[in-house]
């Protein structure tokens, strides 16, 4: 997928630093894990989950459309698959933007 390396620079960057952001020396291994974590997790339950629609799009379309061809059904079942990760991404981004407050680590003087 395309939206990967963007997805990794800006989101990742951001959800690093907040997570780990203003935690002490003896804290941080444990955020650190549980960040890496959720993250994988997270992840893994995405791609299933647009598989799953990607997958169920196409089957309606074809069964929907008998003459059509099965690279139509799976460019139109990739295409349901993208629209909701879109929404889906709009819908985290809300209380995202809501509710992080971190702020920039102060320096190591």
């Amino acid at each position: 997928m395309m939206s990967g390396p963007s997805w990794r620079l800006l989101f990742k960057v951001i959800w690093f630093g907040s997570c780990l952001g203003g935690r002490g020396g003896s804290d941080t291994g444990a955020a650190g894990a549980a960040t890496s974590t959720a993250s994988q997790l997270g992840s893994s339950i995405g791609a299933a989950l647009l598989n799953t629609i990607a997958a169920a799009a196409t089957a309606s379309y074809l069964a929907a459309n008998p003459a059509a061809s099965v690279a139509t059904g799976t460019v139109h079942g990739f295409t349901i698959a993208m629209a909701c990760g879109a929404i889906i991404t709009l819908a985290a981004a809300i209380p995202a933007a809501l509710f992080i407050n971190a702020t920039l680590p102060r320096q190591v003087r």
